[in-house]
């Protein structure tokens, strides 16, 4: 089983478990300066063709990815392109996906659906160790958690 998560946002974690390995990160999608918001998306989607195709040795299973959630300002439109660019990639490569709720996350991994960051952090950091210090990285992670687990939407 192959799977990839993704906490999509101007700093997009992402998370790769394959035959017992995990690989794991973050990518900064934030505007270089200068830059059209068009390039954003350009370079957010050069990097999720990456993602998707480089797997392609081990087919992945399923792509997670956290669904966006009400918040106020630019950060909706952002993560609904970003999630509708992950749902367009997988649909054209025939891989599953699945949207994971913020709240669903963080009550099954901490018992609270109003976790904060610090409380995710920390859990993350308790089952993957100390060297995780991005609360995107640490949601993509935790993911995994839930995939291996057997959530699938």
């Amino acid at each position: 089983m192959k799977i990839l998560a993704i906490d999509p946002g101007c700093k997009t974690g992402w998370a790769i478990y394959a035959n017992g390995i995990i690989e794991h990160g973050v990518e900064d999608f934030s505007l270089i300066h200068g830059e059209s918001v068009g390039m954003r998306w350009m370079r957010y989607r050069q990097w999720l063709q990456k993602m998707l195709i480089n797997q392609m040795l081990v087919p992945l299973t399923f792509v997670l990815y956290e669904q966006p959630h009400r918040v106020k300002g630019y950060a909706p439109e952002l993560l609904h392109g970003m999630t509708t660019r992950i749902q367009e990639e997988c649909e054209r490569r025939k891989i599953a996906y699945v949207p994971v709720p913020p709240a669903h996350l963080k009550k099954r991994i901490t018992g609270k659906g109003n976790a904060n960051k610090e409380m995710m952090m920390a859990e993350a950091r308790k089952r993957f160790g100390e060297y995780i210090d991005d609360d995107n990285e640490a949601d993509a992670l935790l993911m995994l958690e839930l995939a291996k687990e057997g959530y699938r939407g």
